[in-house]
């Protein structure tokens, strides 16, 4: 009969032990270098894909907004002309106007979010008879970034926009801007009689219409919300002189 003292059986304890753990470790050793070799590459995978649409850093970082350039029955659009305009946080008269690159029916721009804090981006597109307003809010920017924007033009209605002075007169050539209730500006000037023709979205209604000119003498400034006539083919500017003053 055998037996063992208390010595000799912690030792075979601790023997047996090694040996699973080394056996078990050889086993898993495979896996174990497998995930962490999938895991690297997934957060490499994820690190480039980031970087295709994000670049910079601090006051220097830019994001990247692209998509197609699209008619209603999804046929490509090309020989577009787009304004693109980023819009304060604070405040929405502080706006930065971005260039984008135009490729046949395809659209890039990068947002310069890292300078300037942005509440919304508006996208202003013509094609040929075409149009389109939209926007993106600060909080979309991000995931239209990953997926991409398409952008939908739709035929075009004229408005004539009408700027004078509170007397009635005519004010010509007079910078006329009309912003889109669902994003887009349209940009155009009165002629001799102070009329100006503008084209937008057949499907845009008006959110509102500035006027303003800048001579030597005089600055003449009028806005007007539009909410009571935001489908109207006419509308008149009032116009009023002011004076430009530093604010301390």
């Amino acid at each position: 009969m055998r037996s063992y003292s208390l010595g000799s059986q912690l030792v075979r304890s601790i023997g047996m032990n090694l040996f699973r753990e080394t056996i078990i470790g050889t086993a898993l050793l495979p896996v174990i270098l497998a995930f962490g070799s999938a895991t690297l590459g997934a957060q490499a995978e994820s690190k480039n894909a980031t970087s295709e649409w994000l670049r910079g850093e601090g006051k220097s970082l830019e994001i990247r907004i692209r998509g197609k350039l699209l008619r209603e029955d999804k046929q490509p659009v090309e020989n577009a002309a787009m304004d693109v305009v980023m819009f304060g946080i604070h405040h929405l008269s502080t706006t930065n106007m971005i260039q984008p690159n135009l490729d046949g029916d395809s659209y890039e721009v990068w947002l310069p979010v890292g300078a300037m804090k942005c509440r919304q981006v508006t996208f202003s597109v013509t094609a040929k008879g075409l149009g389109a307003g939209t926007k993106l809010f600060r909080n979309q920017i991000r995931q239209k970034a990953i997926d991409g924007f398409d952008i939908e033009l739709k035929p075009l209605r004229t408005i004539n926009v009408a700027a004078v002075t509170l007397d009635d007169i005519a004010v010509a050539d007079a910078n006329v801007l009309v912003r889109l209730l669902h994003g887009g500006t349209v940009r155009g000037k009165t002629d001799a009689t102070g009329n100006a023709s503008l084209d937008l979205p057949e499907d845009a209604n008006v959110l509102s219409l500035q006027a303003w000119k800048e001579n030597a003498k005089v600055r003449l400034l009028g806005q007007r919300g539009n909410r009571e006539n935001p489908r109207g083919d006419k509308h008149t500017i009032k116009l009023f002189p002011c004076e430009t003053r530093e604010v301390i």
